[in-house]
């Protein structure tokens, strides 16, 4: 029975429950009269109460303890499932992160690498522009020796 019991059911539930308890003499007699009275106001037969106990008999909430036992282990077996499936996530998940660290080490080393090797290339350049100059000037020292007109010296003559 998945819906809620009707509160007028349960009154008279309760009622039969405190009849067949019966802790204090003379309430027995008192339920009594008000199931009988209740059950005359709401038109309820034996066999409507009949069919409110065994309802209550099939209902899951008022199963007894293997049925919920079962479903305890039902929902044991489903939860170590559960934790299996989160394991095998976590051992992919440090996995990749094992890889992301290893790649991130690589690209920091070839970073260091690739600056070291472009101070060189600076310092390189650097040093052959300045040879570059140096050639240059000595170059064209010796075009325009080469090919400067020779010069007489004339103040020989004038002495």
């Amino acid at each position: 029975m998945t819906e809620q019991l009707d509160p007028k059911d349960v009154r008279i539930l309760s009622d039969i429950l405190a009849l067949v308890l019966d802790e204090q003499p003379g309430q027995a007699i008192t339920a009594l009269e008000t199931i009988r009275s209740r059950a005359k106001r709401h038109n309820m037969t034996g066999g409507a109460l009949k069919n409110l106990f065994m309802s209550l008999a099939v209902d899951e909430n008022h199963m007894g303890q293997t049925a919920l036992l079962e479903r305890l282990q039902r929902e044991r077996d489903q939860l170590e499932k559960l934790v299996q499936k989160s394991e095998i996530r976590v051992r992919i998940l440090q996995s990749q992160l094992s890889q992301s660290q290893q790649d991130s080490q690589y690209l920091l080393s070839e970073a260091a690498l690739g600056r070291s090797q472009q101070s060189w290339r600076y310092a390189a350049i650097g040093v052959a522009l300045f040879a570059g100059l140096l050639i240059g000037t000595a170059a064209t020292s010796v075009v325009h020796t080469m090919t400067a007109p020779i010069r007489i010296d004339r103040a020989s003559y004038l002495r």
